[in-house]
């Protein structure tokens, strides 16, 4: 019995070298709950994480149609907001804001920030979807008694 104690020590260390580290090995993928491709499963992250708001960035072509303002075309771009991960910064808004504006992405949809007054006391709200290369934003702009509602369509 004592001839074969080398030899049950080889085995238990060659099992503790290449079985139990297989079995350890951690599922990689992105582990940000709010990322695109969030894998619940993932219990390592390998920095694949895709933004939900990444498919809002670009430079729009867009058409504004407002109840008493009547229709306008313009250009407007979606930057990455530098405040957090979830939201974008819409410079042109329906080519009447010259303020940037704020929103807050989930999934397919954004929430317009409640705004600061820009410089005449406006206010606006508002929500938007995309579809594609397509934003959809309908608004609600706010000057002393008047109320305004407009639907802003953007394509890439």
């Amino acid at each position: 019995m004592a001839n074969n104690l080398p030899i049950r020590i080889c085995i238990a260390c060659l099992i503790c070298l290449f079985i139990i580290p297989v079995g350890c090995t951690k599922k990689e993928g992105c582990t940000d709950p709010v990322a695109e491709n969030f894998d619940a499963s993932a219990q390592k992250d390998n920095n694949s994480c895709i933004s939900q708001r990444n498919k809002f960035i670009g430079v729009y072509n867009g058409v504004n149609q407002c109840n008493t303002l009547g229709n306008s075309n313009s250009i407007a771009e979606v930057r990455a907001s530098n405040e957090n991960l979830k939201d974008i910064v819409i410079y042109n808004l329906g080519g009447r804001f010259v303020t940037p504006v704020k929103a807050e992405v989930n999934k397919d949809k954004f929430t317009i920030y409640p705004q600061p007054p820009f410089v005449y006391n406006e206010q606006l709200t508002g929500t938007g979807t995309i579809t594609g290369n397509i934003i959809t934003v309908q608004y609600t702009f706010r000057h002393d008694n008047i109320q305004e509602l407009c639907f802003y369509t953007m394509q890439k």
